[in-house]
């Protein structure tokens, strides 16, 4: 079978037959969206941005200080968005290596071939996420009336982060809400479909989730799920951690994984497969 016939029946089999994955994905950025605006409108915000909205539901949280006169934090709708990314392209590779996809390796007579299509599968359909993502958000945000730019002014940061957060009265947070978000979501999600060929699939998800819970609550540059938070950017707060750093970071990962998968894939016992 040739390359492209194996990524179109990839993107076939472990996207567009999988449909209510994306409903799912929309309902919780409506839900997030009209959470985010009845707050809005319970604090007389008037003046409000679509880089407001993605930073509800994509910024993170503040760095975490430990304190008895604040209750303890919990980032959820930043941990649910990632999780739920995660859980998505948890099961299609292994699933599609215990079925039909054992007779695909054969007709390509190449395991590279496969991996690296099941690779190109995981980037797509981590980006179609956050592109539904950015188009739900922006849709919403018309109807809302927001200014339709990433500008992310002071009030609604006061709002949701604390005036701490706050460095200046005006920045704009576009690579920070979008690009750098899905950089980090396709590393994770490429290590975890790198472990599951030597872990259970659903014992490397415990492991990328705990990537994000310790990002959470540890603001150090090593842990990846530091950079997909806007809001512990360089842009945002003095001692923030640097964003083209983290795109680089993330990239380096994925090519990592990418290429630790064909070798670990090539000493893979696809007949005992079932059994993981």
């Amino acid at each position: 079978m040739k390359f492209f016939k194996l990524i179109k029946f990839d993107l076939y089999q472990g996207a567009f037959k999988q449909y209510g994955k994306f409903i799912i994905i929309f309902i919780f950025l409506i839900i997030s969206c009209l959470d985010f605006y009845v707050q809005l409108k319970a604090f007389y915000v008037t003046e409000y941005t679509y880089g407001h909205f993605l930073l509800y539901i994509f910024g993170g949280m503040k760095e975490y200080i430990p304190s008895p006169s604040e209750p303890f934090p919990v980032p959820y709708r930043w941990l649910l968005w990632h999780f739920l990314v995660l859980y998505f392209t948890l099961h299609y590779m292994h699933d599609d290596l215990t079925g039909f996809g054992q007779n695909l390796i054969y007709r390509c007579k190449s395991r590279t071939i496969w991996w690296i299509s099941k690779c190109i599968w995981n980037v797509i359909y981590v980006s179609s996420f956050y592109i539904i993502g950015w188009i739900t958000v922006f849709v919403f945000s018309v109807f809302c009336k927001a200014k339709m730019s990433f500008d992310i002014t002071p009030i609604p940061m006061l709002l949701l982060f604390g005036e701490k957060q706050i460095i200046s009265e005006h920045y704009n947070l576009l690579f920070q809400l979008t690009i750098l978000p899905l950089l980090v979501s396709i590393a994770v999600s490429l290590i975890q479909m790198t472990m599951s060929l030597i872990i259970k699939p659903m014992l490397s998800f415990v492991i990328s989730a705990v990537i994000y819970i310790s990002s959470a609550y540890k603001l150090v540059p090593w842990l990846l799920g530091n950079y997909a938070m806007a809001v512990r950017s360089d842009s945002t707060i003095s001692n923030g951690i640097n964003s083209k750093i983290g795109a680089i970071f993330s990239v380096l990962l994925s090519l990592c994984s990418i290429i630790i998968g064909i070798l670990l894939f090539k000493k893979y016992s696809i007949l005992n497969s079932k059994e993981a």
